[in-house]
């Protein structure tokens, strides 16, 4: 998977060139990082083909603007769809399996409890938290936050409301934990509520026997000062075996955003070629009857052939399709991406070639 941060930031990396005659392209859709433009994918493309033949007619360059934006957006994701397509799930699991001893209530003490999740140092992992359930004996409304020790100020905050010795599961909206983003390197996480918000009601400890273990992240339950009523102590926060009324249901998912973000130009030239697909398509395909439109069953004939042929012929020895070069090139990434492990041979400890492979 890929969070749509990315489609942003390949946006502009390959641009439309103005053309005389043709609507005006603003400075958005000019914009092309690479010195690549999309005209280059095939002859017949062009800014006023690419306006007579879409589905409205009698657009102005605001809307014709718009639909070369979403053009863009939706070559960006072909492409990426195309080559990050390995499974998305790892893992999902939640922290404990709840037991049949009876809970105990917790006292408020004026602390900072939850949870320390530390997450794999993996760029192409992201942990998720799909859900938590609260377990207190009143109902009550108050905040859990989402911190990491390098920031000061919560990433995320959520009002929640318990109920009466019942649990309730509430679900965040996009947290997401990674080792590596945009606005966190490396530290770990904090997912819990200051106890004294609590009003008039107390956390259960449901007492669990073991807490499970995961692949991709640790999680383990803490209570830490809280000098202030929004900020705690986060330097080596006690560990504890206190549940503090949560449950957290974490999945772990193959995430190639900082990935993506890190090696923009790699996509360059599968944007334009998927783009030059797309665009030769709707000349082919359209059903509007204009002069510029217009082309004959020749021509039809050899975009079809431009656009589709994937094996070499005795008059074209040396040449592919649209769709071949850009399958090629979407290989390519793929490989790039995800290399395939060489064959290594092991050799006695004695040979001073040998050499000892850990972490396969």
């Amino acid at each position: 998977m890929y969070r749509t941060e990315v489609i942003s930031k390949l946006f502009g990396r390959v641009g439309w060139r103005q053309e005389a005659g043709a609507p005006v392209v603003d400075s958005a859709n000019l914009a092309s990082k690479s010195k690549r433009y999309f005209q280059g994918a095939h002859s017949i493309i062009s800014l006023k083909r690419i306006k007579e033949t879409a589905g409205e007619v009698n657009m102005n360059d605001a809307a014709f603007n718009a639909l070369l934006k979403t053009m863009q957006e939706s070559s960006i994701a072909a492409v990426l769809d195309g080559v990050f397509n390995q499974s998305e799930i790892i893992e999902q699991r939640l922290e404990f399996d709840v037991c049949d001893q009876e809970p105990v209530l917790i006292e408020n003490s004026g602390l900072f409890v939850g949870r320390k999740i530390k997450v794999s140092s993996n760029a192409a992992r992201s942990v998720r938290v799909n859900a938590i359930s609260l377990y207190f004996n009143g109902a009550g409304t108050f905040n859990i936050y989402l911190f990491n020790s390098l920031k000061k100020l919560p990433i995320k905050t959520l009002e929640v409301t318990t109920e009466a010795d019942s649990i309730v599961v509430v679900e965040p909206d996009d947290w997401i934990l990674n080792y590596m983003d945009g606005g966190v390197k490396s530290g770990v996480f904090y997912i819990g509520y200051f106890q004294s918000d609590l009003v008039g009601v107390k956390a259960y400890d449901q007492r669990p026997w073991s807490w499970i273990c995961a692949n991709c992240y640790r999680s383990d339950a803490i209570e830490a000062e809280a000098p202030t009523a929004t900020d705690f102590v986060r330097t080596n926060p006690p560990i504890t075996s206190r549940t503090y009324g949560l449950n957290i249901e974490f999945s772990s998912v193959n995430d190639y955003t900082e990935v993506i973000k890190q090696n923009p130009q790699a996509f360059d030239t599968a944007i334009g070629l998927q783009m030059g697909a797309m665009v030769v398509e709707q000349i082919m395909n359209s059903v509007r009857s204009n002069g510029t439109e217009r082309i004959s069953k020749e021509q039809a004939h050899q975009l079809y052939i431009d656009l589709n042929l994937e094996k070499m012929t005795e008059e074209l020895p040396f040449s592919t399709g649209l769709k071949g070069q850009l399958n090629r090139e979407m290989k390519r990434l793929n490989l790039n991406f995800f290399p395939k492990e060489k064959p290594f041979t092991i050799t006695s400890p004695n040979d001073p070639c040998y050499t000892p492979r850990f972490n396969r």
